[in-house]
Order: C-alpha cells, then structure tokens, then sequence
C-alpha cells in the first residue's frame, strides 16, 4: 500500500465503511439516550423518569414495561402516556406484582420507550431508551453432593497419561502438559484439549499504541510451561481429583506465571475445576486471566446467560442487557478492519456449545465470568493485518475468562483507565464442566450449587 498512511485510523469508528454498525454503537446509543430511569422503590413499584430532551416532553413515546426471568416474560404492560416537560422528571408507578419465585432465579424489570408514531429519523415502534434493573427477589439453592448419586469411576495411568472411566464418559488427562487431552462422552469428543491458562490476547486498536508494546515486551505472548507435577486421588468411589502445578515463563521475556489447578471429576461426567493464577510482582496489567479450550467444530452453537447480544467488554457493558442469547460460533466474530480481539460477552452465569441434535457441554461460573468462541485462534487474530488473511481452522478456540481488561481509547485518547485493567495479583475461580445430551436444560443446571 501507500507509505506513509494512517492504517485504519479513518476507518475504525462507530460504523464500518458499507454503514452496519459496530457493536460499540449499543454502547454509544444507551450511554447517549435522552431518557434516564431509575428505580425508586421496588416494593411499590416506583421508577423515576428523567426526561433529559431540551425542547420534548414525552409524549411522543409509548413506555413499555416487562418482568423477565429465565429469558421468559412473566409479566408485561403498556403505562398510561406521559407527558413529562423536558429537563424535568416525575415518579411513577409500574404494575407488576412480586412473581412467585424459584431457587436461585433472578428477575429483571425491563423498561422502554419507544416512539408512539413515525417521524423524519425513525419509524413507529423504535426505542430511543431503556433501562434494565436485576429484581431483588432471591432464594438460594440448597447444594447438591454430584458423588451421592454417581456411578463409580474406574482410573488407568501410565507415565504419560491419567484415564478416568465413568458409566457414559472417559476423560484422558495428559500428565506432561497437565491438562485434558480427550473428553468422550456417549461417543462424542466434547474437548481435543484444555482447558489451560490464557493470559494474551490480540492487541486491539485501542492496545497498540500503549499496553501492547508493555505486553509484547515483557512476553505474554511467548509464555511457556515448565514445572508441571501432576497428582491423582481416587477421593471416593465416584470422585477423582487431579492437582495440577506448573509455572509459565516469557521466552526471552520477563513474565512469569505460577498456575495451581484442581480437577474434581465425578462418575457423572462433571469436572469441577479451581484455577490459581499467581502472576510474578512487577509486570504491567494482563491481557485477560482465563481458561481456554480447543472444541471440535461441529459443535458450533452458542448459547449464553449474560450481556447480549452484541460484543461487550468490561468498560463497554451497559448498552447490552442480562438475558440468555444464541448464536453461531461464526456469526460471534466481529470482522473489525485490522483483526484483533473480538467478540466477548461479559457478566456471563453459564454458557453451552453444542452440536445440530443439542449435545455437547456446558460451563457454569461459580462468579460472573467472560467467554468467547471463534474459528480462529488467538494468534491468527494478532498476526493478520486484513480480514482476508484469516482463515477457519477446523476446530473452535473456546474462552471462559475471569476477567479481560478493557478496551479504552489508547488509538485516539486515554488508555484503558486503571479500574478496568486486569492487574498482575493473584487469581482464583471456580468452573464446572458439564456434558450435555439433548434432554439437558441448561437453565436448570446453571442454577445447581455444588459442594
């Protein structure tokens, strides 16, 4: 191409050249909304409107009012017009009544304004603001034991391998590299490898100018294992556990991990496992604390219960509610102009891939967790310069991370702001692994408490 030039500096805004918009524009769009909402009191059903148009009252929109739970609506409605004087606000009232409500269920009160009759910018029906509140109607879930009713596991190793047998699965953990290295359940390979630690990801635009010359240097790209030890108990007929150390080094770098992992594998198929991440003192803010995966790539659904539908990331969450979510693996990448990190999801309670007949795996967080899914690795994304350089691998790079630093505006402005960066201090969360055959509700698994 040309030299000098401003690579994608002119092209990488809000909305890409052919005019679909970024997923940023739903960030944009909510942080812009000429409506604020609150919730005044919860018992009575009071939410405050703020009305924040110069020259419009609020008339010109129907207010529209739903309670959600389980990606369900349980309850909705249309309030009377309101009329409320620009640069005011009023308190009303929204009539929904206390659901009956299950165990370890969370309810949302969903409130929108959408315009009452076409106008010159948008036609009737388009909202223009809304507001998402998480009920405070909880009842916690009594924990299950998974070893009270599961068949007994039966346990082979040699050097290289452990092999842990149960009545509808049979899971290879590879003692070299101390992670999984095959999990077949009824016939279906639900994992070629993983999971294992992942710290980089693909510098995005708003990562190069700063924070990826830090990342590079000090070598979070070019971290490898050594150390690994690997140990297996048979803690009871039904439960093995594996406990895993092993440190991660920069090739000609200065990063240093230590990674502790313990397996908890369950004549169900479940594997419930803890991570430890310790990151060595003085190193710049991480990519992302995680867990990846290698999936084979029929199982290209996904289905989630987090912030959606769109791309969002820590610093860029509020324009896209709480719900459960579908999509393929293909349609989650996000062909941004320079490929780079793409396509997560935050605020994350459990997430499933599976297959055309509904099998596969499920990923419960014991916290909120992030997660994506792509035909490309996390390499592909950070070598290529154009999209056309990218090219779907035959299997599905799977994340479920802790926690991703934010995206900042390091191509024009400040860089990422220090609240939203992933800082090099110690790291522990908790994932449960759950395969899933075709009479599964994911829904109700997600809700299960495990002791």
């Amino acid at each position: 191409g040309d030299e000098p030039n401003d690579g994608p500096f002119c092209i990488n805004g809000l909305i890409w050249p052919d005019r679909t918009p970024h997923p940023a524009m739903w960030e944009c769009r909510k942080v812009f909304q000429p409506i604020k909402i609150k919730l005044v009191d919860q018992d009575e059903g009071i939410i405050q409107v703020i009305n924040l148009h110069e020259t419009t009252d609020l008339s010109i929109f129907d207010v529209i009012w739903e309670i959600k739970a389980d990606g369900q609506v349980l309850q909705s409605g249309r309030l009377v017009p309101l009329k409320t004087a620009p640069q005011s606000s009023e308190q009303i009232r929204v009539p929904f009544t206390k659901p009956l409500i299950t165990p370890g269920t969370e309810y949302f009160l969903n409130i929108h304004f959408c315009l009452n009759e076409d106008t010159l910018w948008a036609n009737k029906g388009h909202e223009v603001a809304w507001e998402q509140f998480n009920l405070d109607y909880s009842i916690p879930v009594s924990p299950i034991r998974l070893s009270d009713s599961a068949p007994e596991l039966t346990v082979k190793e040699n050097d290289e391998q452990f092999e842990i047998i149960g009545s509808e699965f049979s899971i290879i953990f590879h003692r070299k590299y101390g992670r999984i290295s095959a999990f077949n359940f009824k016939g279906q390979e639900l994992l070629e490898s993983g999971p294992q630690v992942n710290i980089w990801r693909a510098p995005t635009d708003n990562d190069v100018p700063y924070m990826a010359r830090q990342w590079y240097e000090v070598g979070y790209n070019r971290l490898e294992l050594v150390n690994v030890t690997t140990e297996l108990a048979v803690v009871e007929p039904s439960r093995v556990q594996i406990v895993v150390t092993a440190d991660a080094k920069a090739n000609d770098g200065t990063a240093g991990f230590a990674y502790h992992y313990v397996y908890n594998i369950y004549g169900t198929g479940d594997v419930i496992l803890k991570t430890v991440v310790n990151p060595d003192i003085n190193m710049p803010p991480l990519p992302r604390i995680g867990l990846q995966m290698i999936v084979p790539k029929q199982f290209q659904t996904m289905t989630w219960y987090g912030r959606g539908p769109q791309e969002n990331y820590w610093d860029r969450k509020a324009g896209y509610p709480v719900d459960i979510y579908e999509s393929s693996v293909r349609d989650l990448y996000v062909p941004y102009i320079v490929p780079q990190e793409n396509g997560n999801r935050t605020d994350v309670r459990w997430t499933a891939l599976t297959n055309q007949d509904n099998v596969g795996f499920l990923v419960v967080g014991q916290s909120l967790f992030e997660t994506s899914a792509h035909f490309y690795t996390v390499e592909d994304f950070a070598k290529a310069r154009h999209t056309y350089e990218l090219k779907e691998r035959d299997y599905i790079t799977f994340n479920v991370d802790y926690r991703q630093t934010g995206l900042g505006g390091g191509s024009c402005g400040p860089m990422t702001l220090p609240k939203y960066q992933v800082k090099p201090e110690r790291v522990s969360f908790t994932i449960r692994i759950h395969p899933l055959c075709q009479e599964d509700n994911p829904i109700h698994l997600g809700k299960q408490v495990i002791f």
